[in-house]
């Protein structure tokens, strides 16, 4: 009976972990849809871009903001954020992203989303960039 128990307790821990497994992936968006969704003309939406302030500078999507994910502060300043807007984080290829959304649903934002392939998934797509 004891046996019984302990493999229903790890199939359990397997359907949550699944879980949340596919609740993070279902807060992805890819560079296409994210144009379409950046040419809407509303105030909800947050671009925010999560790499270093030279990668920024070298070239961004434009209307993006710059948080540093590396930087100590980055959660500090997240935190300050307006949780009721949405979000499309991207960084590089997708690694520096997905920690930051998940940081970021962590405090509480609940619209937040990867921008899958990042800024190298943008440039491949033709889409523009602009440099500061």
């Amino acid at each position: 009976m004891l046996k019984v128990k302990k493999i229903i307790g790890f199939v359990f821990i397997l359907l949550v972990f699944n879980s949340i497994l596919k609740a993070q992936s279902t807060n992805e968006i890819s560079v296409y849809n994210l144009e379409i969704a950046l040419k809407q003309i509303s105030n909800n939406i947050i671009l925010l871009d999560v790499r270093t302030e030279n990668e920024f500078h070298e070239g961004h999507i434009k209307g993006a903001i710059n948080y540093n994910y590396l930087e100590e502060s980055f959660k500090q300043k997240t935190a300050l954020l307006d949780k009721s807007k949405t979000y499309y984080v991207y960084c590089f290829s997708g690694g520096r992203s997905s920690q930051a959304i998940t940081d970021m649903q962590s405090m509480g934002f609940s619209n937040v989303f990867d921008v899958k392939g990042g800024i190298r998934a943008w440039t491949q797509a033709s889409f523009d960039i602009v440099n500061e």
